[in-house]
């Protein structure tokens, strides 16, 4: 008694002396067995209560600070910038049940309703760090569902374990949204990809399947038509079909390339023999660039996702520009570096809202 009940007060929290004190009264009027019961009961409601009020929404940030892995070129990522606000993600943590599900909904009903963040056309809710989900939850899920048809939101639901997966397939079907308000994903990447696919079908620049013009680009680039013209011939333009690879992990950095239709996969070869998808470059941007400037080994592998027409400047071409026409040069060399500063601070303002 002296122990467990006087000395242990000064140690313990008051609810945990609110149960070691029921525990006793329960036991000197009734029996240990009943004391223990009452313990184990008394013990559980405090733990749940408790867990229910740490937050399992561990990152909340906008389209516009997330660093997606697609890379795209100079005018849809402008657009992307500028819009990244209709649509907010959410990287969900911990175990799901009734009590921190309902206050996940109840949270993201009120980020839903605050008018300053601006209208709402997408909402990715990320799983990938949520432990298990238990039957109650998916009532609470159920409800956000609803909010979102309520909304006209599209429910991005990424990075799901199979049972998680399954209850809420099964929900999406039942309430008749699946595909339709509701969508999955395998990763927040892949989610973030296709909203920002939606998000660009209203952006009428071009089609995204159609081959740019390699002049026209580099002027985009460089902001000089002339100088444009000049770095094009130094150019010479490949094509490569799906599937093949446009050069290994570990190959000398000889080239850097200029997508003018298709997309390529950025290839990371890992020690236990699976392979990393690390970014998808799409047309209009320009791959192979670091291995050039810091004459380094590819850190990666490259493999067409599409058949694929590239641009490409080898380092021997690149010298001859810079002997022959040093100013178009500088000039090529200052977009470069500005694509990379740029790259810099997209991921930095991640960092930044993942931090929060």
């Amino acid at each position: 008694m002296i122990e467990f009940v006087w000395s242990a007060r000064k140690k313990l929290p008051l609810s945990d002396m609110l149960v070691v004190g029921s525990i006793l009264f329960v036991v000197a009027q009734y029996g240990i067995l009943e004391g223990v019961g009452a313990g184990i009961g008394l013990a559980t409601i405090l733990f749940v209560h408790k867990y229910s009020q740490l937050s399992t929404i561990k990152t909340i940030m906008s389209g516009a600070e997330h660093t997606s892995n697609i890379d795209r070129c100079k005018e849809d990522q402008a657009f992307l910038d500028e819009h990244g606000g209709s649509f907010q993600i959410l990287i969900l943590q911990g175990f799901l049940f009734f009590g921190s599900a309902g206050r996940v909904t109840e949270q993201i009903k009120l980020m839903l309703d605050e008018s300053e963040r601006g209208p709402l056309r997408y909402l990715v809710v990320d799983f990938r760090r949520v432990d298990a989900m238990d039957t109650s939850a998916v009532n609470s899920f159920a409800k956000l569902m609803q909010i979102c048809k309520r909304k006209d939101i599209i429910l991005c639901l990424t990075g799901c374990a199979p049972d998680v997966l399954l209850k809420l397939t099964d929900l999406s079907v039942e309430l008749n949204f699946h595909d339709k308000i509701v969508r999955f994903f395998e990763g927040v990447d892949e989610g973030c990809g296709w909203v920002d696919d939606q998000l660009l079908l209203n952006f009428e620049r071009k089609n995204l399947d159609q081959i740019i013009d390699p002049s026209e680009l580099l002027t985009s680039l460089i902001g000089d038509h002339v100088a444009a013209q000049i770095v094009s011939k130094y150019f010479k333009t490949i094509c490569i079909p799906v599937g093949d690879t446009l050069f290994e992990q570990g190959d000398p950095g000889d080239a850097l390339y200029l997508i003018l239709s298709g997309s390529i996969s950025i290839v990371i070869n890992l020690p236990d023999g699976l392979k990393l998808t690390a970014r998808t470059m799409r047309a209009g941007s320009i791959l192979g660039e670091m291995a050039v400037y810091t004459g380094a080994p590819r850190s990666a592998a490259a493999v067409a996702k599409q058949d694929c027409m590239l641009h490409k400047l080898t380092t021997v071409e690149y010298e001859n520009l810079a002997t022959n026409h040093p100013i178009v040069a500088a000039a090529f060399h200052t977009y470069v570096v500005r694509l990379m500063s740029e790259r810099l601070g997209r991921a930095n303002r991640e960092i930044l809202a993942l931090s929060r």
